[in-house]
C-alpha cells in the first residue's frame, strides 16, 4: 500500500492544511458534473444567448461592440478550436465562474485576515460560490453571459483595494489594477462599472471613518496612481463608451424608451429578500419554484434555510469581536444597509432618497436589480466570515458551523443537478422541465438553420439578410420560435457571415416596419422596396413562429413571390429562405444625386424608393468591417455618398488634401443609413470610419501597455524582495 502512489498523495493532501481547501474542489466539480448539459443545446433566451461558432466569429467580435469582451471570449474561442462542443463549453463557463468565485473568496481571506481556521475559509469560500444569488444566475441566462463576470473578481479585487488602503503598499494596488483588467470584461455593460466605482467609494469611506487608512502622506499621490492605471487598463471599452454618450448612456444596451419609474417600481427588492440572498420576483426561483415533485413537503425547510444568513448576522450584532476584526465588521455591515437601501429601490422607507439618488445622471444604468445586487453575496459572505473567527473560542462555535452547513445546502439544485433542465426561470410555472415547456433557455438549434449557411456564407457580395415576419411577444428585440421552444435574442444570427436585420428590432428610427408588413393592408410590394434600398438580398421567412403571425403575412409572401420580387431558395419545416430581385437591392455604398428622407410608413416607402433608385454603386475597399475607402466619384451630378449601415452618429466621412483631413458634413435625410454631402469640388478618396471602434483599437493598446508596466512593476518588485 506504501507504494501505491495515488493513495499516499491523496493521504498527504488529507494530513496536511491543504484538505479543506481541496474538499471545496471536489464539491464544486460534482457540482459542475451533476450539471452537465444535453448534448447539442445551447443557452439561449432573453437578452443573454451563449456565443456559439467562435471559431468563425471571434475575429468579428473585433468590430462590434462585443469587442469588449473579446478577453472573456477568447476562452471560448481556443474551446471552440481544438473541438470542444458548444454544449460542453456551457459546463466550463459554470467551472469558471464557480471555481473562479471560490479561489477569489479564498485569497480575499488569506490577504485580509491571514493564518484563519482553513474548515472556516471552506465554508465561507464555498457559501460565495453557492449560494442562492449564483443559483439564480444559472437558473437564468445570466450566468452565460460575460456580463457576471464580475462577480467572480469582487473578493479579490476589494481584498487588494484594502491591503493598498491599509498599508499604503503600492504592490497591493498594482495587483488590484492587474486584477482589473481582467475583471473589467463584466463592464462590457458599463452598469457594472458605475456599480463597482460606487462599491468603492463607500468601502474608502467607511474604511476611512474606521481609522484603517495607512498613516502615511504619499497615499493620495498613490491613490491617484492607482486610479490613473485602472483607467488606463479599462481604456478599451471607457473611450468608446464615451463617443457614444451623444445617444445616452442608456441605449448602450436597451431600446432608447426607457420608463424608469417602472424599473424601480418592478426590480424592488423587500430587505428581507436581500438579505437571504433571493430575488425580487422570487416566486419564479428556488425554493419558492419548487421542481421536486417527491420533496414537495420539504419545501418549507428550504424557505427556513435562507432566513439562516440573517439570523446569524443579527446573532452577530449582540457578539464579541475581538480588536481585529470589529472595525471591519462595522464597515460591511455599513455597506450592507447602503445596498440594502440601493436595492430596495422606491419601497418603503427608502422612497425618497432612491427616487432622487436614480434620477442623478448615470444612475439610471443601474435600473437593472443584477447591477447592486451583484455586491450583496459578498458582503453577507464576509460579514459571515467575521461572525464565524470570532466564535471560534466560543462555546456555541460548534452551533454556528451547523447552521452554516444548513446554509450551504439551501441551493439544492446545484447538488441535485440538471439545473437548465429542470430549474429555468423561463417555465417557473405548471411546466415539468425543458421538455414539457413552451419556451426554455436551453434550446437546439434546428438543422436547418444550419444547412442554408453555405449558400449565405458563400456568397461574396456585400449584402444583408432580412427576417419576416415581424413575431414579438414580450420584449422588442426578441425573437420568438415556439417550434424550438426559443424566447429572446436570436442565436442563429451567429450562423452567418452577413449582417442580419431583425424584423423584431429597431432599424429605421423607432419604426417597427416588419410590424406594419404584418398589419397593413398596403401592397405587400414596398417591403422588398424597403429591404432593398437598405442593401438587403435575402429574407429568412420564419415558419417556426406563433400561428397568428404566420396568418398576418404568409399570403403576402406567396404574393410577392408570383409577382417575381422574390424567388425561394429553400424551404423546410422552420423558414423558407428568398432571394429578392436585383434591380431591388441598392449597394452597400453608392453615390446619390438627391437628400432622401425616407417617411416611416408603408405608404411613403415607393415614393422614397423611386428617389433613391438612381444611385451609383461606388468603388471601395473594405480595410476591416468598420473602415471602408471609397475611390475618387466618376459622376459629376451625385451629391450624396451614402453607407447602407443602420444609421448611427459614430460613423464618419473624411478625405485628406493638401495634408489636412477634412471631416465631411452628415446628411440630414436617409433615415435607414449614413450619408453625407460632399461638394463636387471634392476628387480625393473618401475614408469612411466608425469612431467607436477606431477607438476601441487605439485604446486596447493603451490597455496592453498599461497592463505590461504594471505586470513589469510587478516582476521587477518580486524579483528583487526574493533576492534581497
Amino acid at each position: 500500500m506504501k507504494e501505491f502512489l495515488p493513495y499516499r498523495v491523496c493521504a498527504r493532501i488529507v494530513r496536511k492544511k491543504h484538505f479543506w481547501f481541496f474538499l471545496g474542489i471536489v464539491i464544486l466539480s460534482w457540482v459542475i458534473f451533476a450539471n452537465r448539459f444535453p448534448a447539442g443545446f445551447i443557452i439561449a433566451g432573453e437578452d443573454t444567448p451563449q456565443m456559439i461558432h467562435l471559431a468563425q466569429n471571434f475575429t468579428q467580435l473585433m468590430y462590434e461592440w462585443e469587442g469588449r469582451s473579446a478577453l472573456f471570449y477568447g476562452v471560448f474561442y481556443f474551446l471552440d478550436r481544438i473541438g470542444i462542443s458548444e454544449t460542453a463549453q456551457l459546463s466550463w463557463y459554470l467551472g469558471i465562474f464557480l471555481f473562479g468565485s471560490y479561489f477569489s473568496f479564498w485569497l480575499f481571506v488569506r490577504l485580509i485576515f491571514g493564518n484563519v481556521q482553513k474548515n472556516i475559509i471552506f465554508l465561507c469560500s464555498l457559501f460565495y460560490a453557492l449560494n442562492l444569488y449564483t443559483l439564480t444566475l444559472f437558473t437564468y441566462s445570466w450566468g452565460y453571459s460575460y456580463y457576471q463576470s464580475l462577480y467572480i473578481f469582487i473578493p479579490l479585487l476589494i481584498g487588494l483595494f484594502m491591503q493598498f488602503l491599509r498599508t499604503g503598499i503600492v504592490r497591493y494596488g498594482a495587483w488590484f489594477v492587474f486584477v482589473l483588467f481582467f475583471a473589467s470584461v463584466g463592464f462590457g455593460n458599463p452598469a457594472f462599472a458605475l456599480s463597482l466605482i460606487i462599491f468603492l467609494s463607500f468601502f474608502t469611506l467607511f474604511l476611512f471613518v474606521a481609522k484603517q487608512f495607512a498613516r502615511d502622506r504619499t497615499m493620495p499621490m498613490k491613490i491617484l496612481l492607482v486610479g490613473i492605471f485602472s483607467l488606463l487598463v479599462s481604456a478599451y471599452w471607457i473611450l468608446p463608451v464615451v463617443a457614444q454618450m451623444k445617444v445616452g448612456i442608456e441605449s448602450l444596451n436597451t431600446v432608447n424608451i426607457i420608463d424608469l419609474s417602472w424599473w424601480l417600481q418592478h426590480t424592488s427588492n423587500p430587505i428581507i429578500n436581500t438579505l437571504r440572498l433571493a430575488q425580487f420576483n422570487e416566486s419564479s426561483f428556488f425554493p419558492e419554484n419548487f421542481p421536486y415533485v417527491d420533496l414537495k413537503s420539504i419545501t418549507f425547510v428550504f424557505l427556513l434555510l435562507t432566513f439562516l444568513p440573517t439570523f446569524l448576522i443579527f446573532f452577530s450584532l449582540w457578539q464579541k469581536k475581538s480588536i481585529g476584526t470589529r472595525k471591519l465588521y462595522w464597515v460591511f455591515f455599513a455597506l450592507l444597509i447602503v445596498f440594502i437601501l440601493l436595492v430596495a429601490r422606491v419601497r418603503f422607507p427608502f422612497e425618497g432618497i432612491n427616487d432622487f439618488l436614480f434620477h442623478l445622471p448615470g444612475m439610471n444604468t443601474l435600473r437593472g436589480y443584477e447591477k447592486l445586487a451583484i455586491f450583496t453575496p459578498f458582503i453577507i459572505a464576509s460579514l459571515l466570515l467575521i461572525t464565524l473567527i470570532d466564535a471560534r473560542s466560543k462555546r456555541y462555535y460548534t452551533i454556528a458551523v451547523w447552521i452554516f452547513i444548513l446554509i450551504l445546502l439551501t441551493p439544492l439544485p446545484f447538488y441535485a443537478g440538471k439545473l437548465q433542465q429542470n430549474m429555468s426561470f423561463i417555465f417557473a410555472h405548471g411546466a415539468k422541465d425543458y421538455r414539457e415547456a413552451q419556451y426554455s433557455f436551453l434550446v437546439k438549434i434546428p438543422d436547418a438553420y444550419y444547412d442554408v449557411r453555405g449558400l449565405l456564407n458563400n456568397d461574396p457580395e456585400q449584402v444583408k439578410i432580412a427576417t419576416l415576419p415581424y413575431n414579438v411577444i414580450g420584449s422588442i428585440g426578441w425573437s420568438n420560435y415556439p417550434a424550438w421552444k426559443l424566447q429572446g435574442a436570436d442565436p442563429t444570427q451567429r450562423l452567418y457571415t452577413k449582417k442580419i436585420i431583425d424584423a423584431n428590432a429597431f432599424y429605421v428610427n423607432q419604426w417597427l416596419y416588419a410590424k406594419d408588413f404584418n398589419e397593413s393592408s398596403h401592397d405587400p410590394v414596398w417591403i422588398v422596396k424597403l429591404l432593398g434600398m437598405m442593401n438587403v438580398k435575402y429574407i429568412i421567412y420564419h415558419k417556426d413562429v406563433d400561428q397568428k403571425f404566420l396568418a398576418q403575412s404568409i399570403e403576402k409572401m406567396r404574393y410577392l413571390e408570383e409577382r417575381g420580387v422574390i424567388k425561394a431558395l429553400a424551404r423546410n419545416d422552420y423558414f423558407d429562405l428568398y432571394a429578392i430581385d436585383k434591380q431591388y437591392i441598392l449597394p452597400h455604398v453608392g453615390w446619390y444625386e438627391g437628400d432622401l428622407a425616407l417617411l416611416e410608413n408603408p405608404s411613403a416607402v415607393t415614393a422614397s424608393y423611386e428617389k433613391a433608385r438612381p444611385a451609383i454603386a461606388a468603388r471601395f475597399n473594405i480595410v476591416h468591417p468598420k473602415k471602408i475607402t471609397i475611390a475618387s466619384r466618376e459622376e459629376e451630378n451625385t451629391t450624396y455618398l451614402v453607407l447602407n449601415e443602420q444609421k448611427n452618429g459614430g460613423w464618419r466621412a473624411s478625405y485628406v488634401k493638401n495634408n489636412k483631413r477634412i471631416i465631411l458634413k452628415r446628411a440630414d435625410g436617409f433615415a435607414y443609413a449614413n450619408a453625407w454631402r460632399v461638394p463636387t469640388s471634392v476628387k480625393e478618396n473618401i475614408t469612411i470610419e466608425y469612431v467607436p471602434m477606431k477607438l476601441f483599437f487605439i485604446e486596447s493598446w493603451i490597455s496592453g501597455a498599461a497592463l505590461v508596466i504594471v505586470s513589469m512593476y510587478l516582476i521587477y518588485g518580486g524579483t528583487k524582495r526574493r533576492h534581497n
